[in-house]
């Protein structure tokens, strides 16, 4: 999939979200670095807006291109993303560890987000925090834990947020130094593409493994046909029985992939 990360901190018509929890990590002494706009190429975008209801649609629209505020903490060891997501701020911590792996500490959502349509009946038993997690594979080099704070635009929300990311740092790596710091928003844009590549192979191996699942489910299914039918089924019980199949299939489809996206062991390393 090609996508770009582009420093989009002079650009005058490129919006700041929620800029108020951007002054709030001011107020603790971190540092604004600037703005990222996260896009993806035209006809790629294209076919994922046309997989949304159409109000989901305008509301996606409305919010391109995906723009996040990277703030850095006092030591600049730690990177902070500030981004809409479907009504709410997507707020993200991160730091990288001397010996390469991820941490990464985020405000869990207030809203699920919308899906497309074609995955929309599963999206009712949607847990947010592992939609958050979908990349998490502690002792492989990521690890994402999600908080939750009510008033992401007050100082006290922002400084507990710091608290619990510093808390989790310790439990993954201890009081080793980073490998990296936060400088400029060229880090920043550095980080996340590091971190986004992660998600796209997690991506495909799901994808992989739904399609692998659904290929097996099928010939299980022709097996079983093929035994019984010449002995005990009418040709035309042949037909309702692949037509039930293939109905089965498609209605278990979105659940399949859901319960695979939260599969962790199925998700490859980080590092």
């Amino acid at each position: 999939m090609r996508y770009t990360y582009t420093d989009v901190t002079n650009h005058p018509d490129a919006v700041t979200p929620y800029p108020e929890v951007v002054t709030a990590f001011e107020e603790l002494g971190w540092v604004r670095l600037g703005r990222v706009a996260f896009e993806l190429e035209p006809r790629r975008l294209e076919s994922v807006l046309k997989g949304y209801a159409a109000q989901d649609r305008v509301t996606f629209e409305a919010h391109l291109p995906d723009v996040a505020t990277a703030v850095a903490s006092p030591d600049e060891t730690t990177l902070a993303d500030v981004s809409w997501f479907w009504g709410s701020p997507s707020v993200r911590l991160a730091t990288l560890t001397a010996d390469g792996q991820l941490v990464e500490t985020v405000r869990e959502w207030d809203h699920r987000p919308a899906w497309p349509r074609n995955l929309a009946r599963a999206r009712r038993g949607m847990v947010v925090a592992e939609e958050i997690r979908r990349s998490h594979v502690p002792g492989r080099g990521r690890s994402i834990r999600v908080v939750h704070v009510d008033d992401p635009t007050g100082v006290s929300g922002v400084e507990w947020l710091w608290h619990e990311h510093a808390r989790h740092v310790l439990a993954v790596a201890g009081h080793g130094p980073t490998a990296m710091t936060f400088a400029t928003v060229e880090d920043a844009i550095a980080l996340r593409r590091k971190a986004y590549a992660h998600d796209l192979r997690v991506s495909a191996r799901v994808m992989w493994a739904h399609f692998a699942a659904l290929l097996v489910a099928a010939c299980l299914a022709g097996g079983v046909l093929g035994l019984t039918a010449p002995t005990t089924l009418p040709p035309l019980a042949d037909v309702v029985v692949v037509a039930v199949v293939l109905v089965v299939g498609w209605w278990a489809s979105p659940y399949v992939w859901r319960r695979l996206g939260y599969a962790r062991w199925l998700r490859p390393r980080f590092r």
